[in-house]
């Protein structure tokens, strides 16, 4: 029997373990590291919260603390909604966000509503409906991510929140809040 050979295949598995084991922990470190920053920039930070509440406690239904942000092609900002339902009764909201503005670096105003030329493409993240109770709240973030090529220049951006059952919108007119795209 050939022991040189044998010794050789057993280290070819043990290191073919090692690297497998190896190779798994690198991926779930990824995936992990990923994930938390997903969820990072997806929370409101606690000044935005604090802002929010202030608002609301001012008896704003609606409440948008930064209406305005600057980013980076393929960053995303993260805006702040706060809902306070002074219904007289559990209301279910959805909130509705639609690029409507484009304004140019020099300044000239391009509505996309008709033609939504600047404005096509996914730039935010769909906000599930919600409910509340009777002067309950709810802190909301919407992260906007501006898609890649898109030209530099002020992006405006109308919120609607709804009140789900009567499609009206809820807190007066709708909100603007503006991406400057730099």
């Amino acid at each position: 029997m050939n022991r040189k050979g044998f010794e050789l295949s057993i280290n070819f598995i043990v290191a073919l373990i090692l690297a497998i084991v190896v190779f798994g922990f690198g991926l779930y470190f990824v995936q992990k590291v990923f994930n938390e920053a997903n969820e990072i920039k997806a929370q409101l930070d606690k000044d935005s919260e604090r802002n929010i509440n202030a608002l609301l406690d001012r008896g704003d239904k609606v409440a948008f603390p930064v209406t305005s942000k600057d980013i980076k092609s393929g960053q995303a900002a993260i805006f702040g909604l706060g809902v306070l339902n002074v219904n007289d009764d559990t209301t279910t909201f959805s909130v509705e966000i639609v690029c409507s503005i484009y304004i140019t670096k020099g300044g000239a105003s391009v509505d996309d509503s008709v033609s939504d030329k600047n404005c096509a493409g996914k730039w935010t993240t769909s906000v599930q409906p919600f409910t509340l109770a009777k002067n309950d709240r709810k802190s909301v973030p919407i992260a906007i991510q501006a898609p890649n090529g898109k030209p530099s220049g002020t992006y405006a951006f109308t919120v609607k929140v709804k009140d789900v059952v009567t499609g009206n919108i809820y807190g007066g007119a709708p909100k603007q809040i503006y991406v400057n795209l730099n």
